[in-house]
């Protein structure tokens, strides 16, 4: 009987020891960017309120390198071993006056092989806002980072105003989960 809870109890301590050594090989880490993005001007006239009144104006953002394989072997990894890859923040700021205007914005992943993919969006933007913190979709977007490059599509709810061109930056925070190279 001893025999038996000591074999037990060398199983559990080899199967720990296995498992933990697993687990090493995992990692974790953050892609950063940051790009610029231009609202196109506009000018609405309409005859009803603005306040119930929202036109929607939709663009895309320029052709953003990704560097994903540079960026998956800096950190010992590459894209084969890569199991998902999640936006945690996407932020944006204007850089001269406010967001005022725009009542909800929703952004996209634009690809034509995989198809926009909603990615985050934020609706009732205070007046006088400056910047904002988006509210980040819960979806795998690794397909998208394996690209050489990545686009957003840009859609927003306009107050009826007259806006003039404005610059956007855009910071986005990936998480990637992936296995290291052995």
């Amino acid at each position: 009987m001893k025999k038996i809870l000591i074999f037990g109890c060398i199983l559990i301590v080899t199967g720990y020891i296995i498992s933990c050594k697993k687990a090493n090989k995992l990692t974790q880490f953050d892609i950063n960017y940051s790009n610029v993005a231009t609202i196109p001007s506009a000018t609405f006239s309409v005859t009803t309120p603005s306040d119930t009144l929202s036109v929607p104006v939709e663009f895309n953002t320029p052709q953003i390198p990704t560097d994903a394989a540079n960026k998956f072997n800096a950190q010992k990894t590459s894209t084969k071993l890569i199991d998902e890859i999640k936006l945690t923040k996407f932020n944006i700021t204007v850089s001269t006056g406010n967001l005022d205007g725009i009542k909800s914005i929703a952004i996209y992943f634009k690809s034509a092989e995989l198809g926009d993919l909603l990615i985050a969006q934020k609706t009732n933007i205070p007046t006088g806002s400056t910047s904002i913190s988006t509210d980040v979709q819960d979806v795998n977007i690794k397909e998208y980072i394996f690209k050489d490059n990545m686009q957003f599509k840009i859609v927003m709810r306009m107050k009826a105003v007259s806006r003039p061109e404005q610059l956007l930056t855009l910071e986005q925070t990936l998480r990637v989960k992936a296995s290291l190279i052995k």
